[in-house]
């Protein structure tokens, strides 16, 4: 049996942005912002100012490493 998938939510300026991280180490970055609903709705993985915020922070802090 699977274990969940472990989901972080970051405060970018008010806006609530959420990593779900699954066992393999895959990571979806969501945020409510029209931009990434906009941007989401034309690519598979959307991306916007806050999601790129909460990256940065994740890459700062060490939590996150990017191959």
């Amino acid at each position: 049996m699977s274990k969940p998938a472990k989901v972080r939510t970051f405060d970018v300026e008010g806006q609530p942005v959420r990593c779900v991280e699954t066992d393999d180490g895959h990571r979806v970055w969501l945020c409510d912002c029209d931009k990434f609903k906009e941007r989401a709705a034309k690519h598979p993985e959307g991306f916007c100012g806050h999601t790129v915020v909460a990256i940065a922070r994740c890459i700062e802090d060490g939590s996150i490493e990017i191959e």
